[in-house]
């Protein structure tokens, strides 16, 4: 994933529950703040949009807790591009993540207004008020 001219965080994440909101959504948030710096998997436990908890958490994220399923995880920043890559089974076992299917997912990409260095309540309120949502088809190519 790549975002330019932009200094915050971004993310994608898949969705097989209609309306194909957030809801019930398997994010994908890079992050490049200080020791917040990586990928996370994350999940929305709410029905509608909001904002996505760490998968692992138990609390306030679903009432289970998931398993970070994001390994080989690479970010680099040079100038104003950030771009992040990483790994993750197709069908993980987690029961917070969606299964990546060849015959095609719902994708959900957004990137919000966070500004480097504030506390992570406030991370959190850029994550909720992101700006940009928007629906696309993705079809992966698997390789080997």
């Amino acid at each position: 994933m790549t975002l330019t001219n932009q200094h915050t965080w971004f993310g994608c994440g898949l969705t097989e529950e209609v309306p194909y909101t957030m809801g019930h959504g398997d994010f994908w948030v890079t992050l490049f703040t200080k020791n917040y710096t990586g990928v996370y998997d994350m999940y929305n436990a709410k029905k509608g949009d909001g904002y996505p908890c760490f998968d692992e958490l138990f609390h306030d994220c679903g009432g289970f807790a998931g398993h970070q399923d994001i390994f080989n995880v690479d970010v680099v920043r040079t100038g104003l591009t950030t771009e992040s890559t990483f790994s993750r089974l197709l069908k993980t076992g987690d029961p917070k993540d969606w299964v990546v299917s060849v015959d095609g997912n719902h994708l959900l990409c957004a990137y919000g207004d966070q500004v480097e260095g504030r506390e992570k309540e406030r991370e959190r309120e850029g994550i909720d008020a992101h700006k940009r949502q928007q629906e696309v088809s993705l079809f992966f190519v698997l390789t080997s």
